[in-house]
C-alpha cells in the first residue's frame, strides 16, 4: 500500500501514478496540485489510483497527460485542461471514476481566451464534459446539468433518480451513489 498525501498550494506531484497491481491512495488537500505529465517510461501514461480524496485539489492535464483512472473518488477537485489551436481541442487524457462518495464534485475548466465567445462556449463546455467518465452510473450529463440514462430517467445533483416524466419534488426511484 502506498499513501500519497500532499497538503497546501506549495505541495505538488509531477508525473503519472503507475499502479502495477498494488494499492495506491492519494490525498490532495488545500490546493495541492497533481501535474499528470507522462514520463514516457516503460509503464505508459495512464495513472491508476485506488482511492483519491481531494479537498480543494487541482489536477493539471496537458498535451503530455494520459488518462487518470480512479477506483473510488471523494471530495472536491478542479481539473485544468490546456488546449491546442482551438479551445474545443482539449489536450490530455480523460478522468475515469469508477465510483464516488455522495457529495463529491469535480470541476473541469480550461484557460480563459478571446477564442471563447458566445459562438463556441457550448462547444467548449461539451469538450470539457467529454473528458470525464463516471462508470459507477449509466447516467450522462446533458446541457442543463441533469443526468439522463438510456430510458430518459433522470438524476439530480444529489444522485436521486426520477422517472422520465417526474419533476423535482417527486418521490425518487432510488439513488446512484454507493455510500460504502
Amino acid at each position: 500500500i502506498i499513501d500519497i498525501a500532499l497538503n497546501g498550494s506549495g505541495s505538488y506531484l509531477n508525473g503519472t501514478v503507475v499502479n502495477k497491481g498494488g494499492v495506491i491512495n492519494a490525498y490532495f488537500l488545500n490546493g495541492a496540485v497533481w501535474d499528470n505529465v507522462s514520463g514516457n517510461g516503460d509503464y505508459g501514461n495512464i495513472s491508476n489510483v485506488n482511492d483519491f480524496n481531494g479537498k480543494n485539489a487541482i489536477i493539471k492535464q496537458s498535451a503530455n497527460s494520459g488518462d487518470i483512472v480512479i477506483d473510488k473518488y471523494s471530495g472536491s477537485t478542479k481539473v485544468h485542461y490546456t488546449y491546442s489551436d482551438s479551445p474545443t481541442m482539449l489536450e490530455g487524457g480523460s478522468v475515469v471514476i469508477n465510483k464516488s462518495t455522495k457529495g463529491s464534485n469535480i470541476t473541469l475548466y480550461t484557460d480563459y481566451s478571446d477564442k471563447i465567445d458566445g459562438t463556441n462556449v457550448q462547444s467548449v463546455l461539451n469538450a470539457l464534459a467529454n473528458k470525464v467518465y463516471y462508470l459507477g452510473s449509466q447516467y450522462l450529463v446533458n446541457e442543463a446539468g441533469y443526468y439522463y440514462d438510456k430510458d430518459n430517467n433522470w438524476c439530480d445533483e444529489n444522485g436521486n433518480v426520477y422517472a422520465k416524466d417526474d419533476t423535482e419534488g417527486s418521490t425518487p426511484l432510488g439513488n446512484i451513489f454507493n455510500e460504502n
